[in-house]
């Protein structure tokens, strides 16, 4: 266009070979120059207003009808934006006839992607300013909407529009005696097609209009990078095969994982697994491929067929934390698959089912090292509610002896391999005690269920012959001390000690009955890091404790803060808890 800002637009051209240009209806909107405010990328755009009444309201409209009517299959683009609390949109077809209203139109904080004659079908919530371009492909039965180039709505309204002038602002007219609309807003450019866009037509539409408009830069096609966007939400990692052309996305969506296939050619996507926690993918071979997965109370590597055969779980001990496919059957891992203090890196042969040290967890690796395998169930506690639970058994398990209980509520790989500890857990089976992680969905999902779950599924176990009820022990972490320090002094006779490992609470037992301490001979073990600067608080409570006739022991690592990092420490921490459990 070719005037001066904020003059008044009465005519706009239609650059198409139908010449089918837009004039004023109503009052005419005003001109947004290059060197307005409003004006987007340096280009001039149009400015609509109501002032909140129709008889004021801006508007403009196509000289001729648009010539597509009926089911007939479209295409629109638009790029505008509307003012705060107000709407802007485009009308196409006649809004007072059943599903005849082909509209894009949007406002705060909804989108309709196309509006039809139920106010509400296909309206998109979104929290969005400024401009945007909303985009529709339509067939004969039904509709795409993207905002912004993402897929975000499709409906199958059979559209059966009449052929009408394009209204751009103001729309004339009204439906079950409902006014006719005006709109508020800013508008750059409008598309429409006479036939339904295949995905790559789209996206060069889409990519003609962020150039232009939004100041977006593509690849040119013969450089040596590629663009791929498959159109999925919450991609969290992706890797490429060679060999078949392929993507595998990983994607996290209402916490829970995902992995695709993503084949770039045909912009098909295919699902591969689903899972509470995905990580690790990679290709073995053309049609399979590994990730990490929980599976029967561990972590492991899963083999899944992208031809939809199945998953299945390499015959792998103890838990996985990273893997390397070396080959279809060879592996590089790192993880726990002994009961060595620290993690190692091994190799795995898969078809020959054996595992070999590459590089040694512990400077002095014990013959004694072995792997447990954890056994997993389901509770009803007493409120009715149903808990999962992982156990480590005692290692050569004898039904003529009692053993002790440790168990805490948590999440199973922050008590295995965390940063609160590693492998005390399997320690503690291996040397002769039942280890019970009771599981938490997250870290503070859940978590103030804690004494609840514990004291149900405690109550349960106890019931085994083999579990020495005079010695059952709690441990907890970090923010799960302060529930610990309910259960330990609401029902002190039933621990014989319980583990503290980087505590922000501590039990107070000043109002616990003399003969509760006394029966159980209570002791405490407490765990944290140095540079925590908690050694004289713990120190004190040693002491007052004592006067309550409970025992605590602590233990300071050095250079280490809220999580051990260092083998050292780790190796310290988990000597500590053997001592405080099996050694009184």
């Amino acid at each position: 266009m070719h005037q001066a800002d904020q003059t008044p637009v009465s005519g706009l051209a239609d650059l198409s070979a139908g010449r089918n240009d837009a004039v004023q209806n109503g009052n005419p909107p005003v001109y947004n120059g290059p060197a307005s405010p409003l004006a987007l990328n340096g280009k001039g755009t149009i400015h609509f207003t109501s002032a909140d009444s129709i008889t004021n309201a801006t508007g403009l409209k196509t000289r001729a009808n648009l010539g597509i009517a009926g089911d007939a299959p479209r295409s629109a683009f638009v790029v505008m934006q509307h003012d705060p609390g107000k709407v802007m949109g485009i009308s196409i077809g006649d809004y007072a006839a059943r599903f005849g209203y082909f509209g894009l139109e949007e406002d705060n904080p909804s989108l309709y992607l196309p509006r039809v004659y139920n106010r509400y079908a296909n309206r998109v919530y979104l929290r969005y300013s400024g401009w945007n371009i909303l985009e529709v492909i339509c067939d004969e039965s039904s509709q795409n909407a993207y905002f912004n180039g993402a897929l975000k709505a499709t409906n199958n309204f059979h559209l059966a529009t009449v052929d009408k002038p394009v209204e751009i602002g103001l729309r004339t007219a009204s439906a079950n005696g409902k006014n006719a609309a005006a709109a508020d807003g800013d508008f750059a450019e409008l598309l429409i097609y006479d036939r339904a866009l295949d995905g790559d037509e789209r996206q060069q539409v889409e990519n003609y209009l962020k150039a232009k408009w939004l100041g977006n830069t593509f690849l040119a096609s013969h450089a040596s990078l590629v663009w791929c966007d498959p159109k999925m939400p919450g991609i969290t990692g992706f890797v490429y095969s060679r060999a078949t052309g392929t993507f595998l996305l990983q994607k996290t969506e209402n916490k829970r994982d995902s992995l695709c296939l993503f084949d770039p050619q045909t912009s098909k996507i295919s699902l591969i697994a689903k899972a509470d926690s995905i990580r690790n993918a990679q290709w073995l071979g053309t049609n399979t491929c590994a990730w990490i997965g929980f599976d029967s109370g561990t972590n492991r590597i899963l083999l899944t067929s992208t031809t939809g055969k199945g998953t299945s779980s390499l015959s792998l001990p103890g838990n996985t934390d990273w893997f390397q496919a070396l080959s279809g059957s060879q592996f590089l891992l790192t993880g726990m698959f002994s009961n060595e203090p620290a993690m190692g890196i091994w190799q795995y042969d898969n078809e020959a089912r054996q595992l070999h040290p590459v590089v040694a967890g512990s400077d002095h690796p014990s013959v004694y090292a072995k792997a447990l395998e954890p056994l997993n169930g389901t509770i009803a506690i007493p409120s009715g509610r149903k808990v999962n639970y992982t156990m480590f058994p005692p290692a050569n398990f004898d039904r003529h002896k009692k053993y002790p209980l440790v168990i805490g509520d948590t999440i199973f790989g922050v008590a295995l391999n965390g940063d609160h500890g590693r492998l005390w857990v399997p320690n503690m089976a291996t040397c002769g005690a039942f280890v019970v992680i009771v599981d938490r969905a997250g870290w503070f999902k859940g978590i103030e269920q804690w004494g609840e779950n514990v004291l149900g599924v405690t109550q349960k176990l106890a019931q085994n012959p083999a579990i020495d009820t005079g010695r059952i022990y709690l441990f907890g972490a970090s923010a799960e001390t302060t529930y610990m320090c309910e259960v330990m002094t609401n029902s002190a006779d039933l621990w014989k000690g319980a583990i503290f490992l980087n505590p922000t609470g501590l039990p107070d037992f000043s109002q616990v009955p003399d003969h509760w301490l006394v029966q159980a001979r209570t002791k405490i073990l407490i765990s944290a890091g140095a540079e925590e600067g908690q050694e004289q608080f713990f120190k004190k409570y040693q002491t007052e404790a004592l006067c309550s006739g409970v025992i605590v022991e602590y233990v300071i690592h050095a250079g280490e803060n809220h999580h051990l990092i260092g083998n050292a420490a780790q190796f310290e921490r988990s000597k500590a808890i053997m001592h405080f459990i099996f050694e009184e």
